[in-house]
């Protein structure tokens, strides 16, 4: 059970930073957009192939990605405060079964 929670915990680790690292793209991704004319037409993907949107809705939508992709860390730091108590507490209790057996 240790075992299963300290790799869950890696693995959240690993998930907040890549959440972490789409989140910087969006911010910037926004960024960039704000730079250029409101006409402009700008491309989102979809698959293999590209939609015609415009900048106004490019940058909500980049912004919302950030969003929800933070939301994500903030579920994951949850998630792994959580299972840093269960180990902690069944370290605890093992050390007191441990213990107990000395005696």
């Amino acid at each position: 059970m240790m075992a299963d929670a300290k790799q869950k915990i890696t693995e959240g680790e690993l998930l907040s930073k890549r959440y972490s690292a789409k989140s910087r793209m969006a911010e910037l991704t926004v960024e960039q957009l704000g730079k250029f004319p409101a006409n402009t037409p700008a491309y989102q993907t979809m698959g293999r192939m590209f939609v015609l949107t415009n900048i106004a809705d490019e940058m909500t939508r980049h912004k919302e990605e950030s969003k929800e992709h933070k939301e994500k860390i903030v579920g994951l730091v949850r998630q792994k405060e959580y299972l840093q108590k269960n180990v902690e507490d069944s370290e605890r209790n093992l050390r007191e079964m441990v213990q107990s057996r000395r005696h």
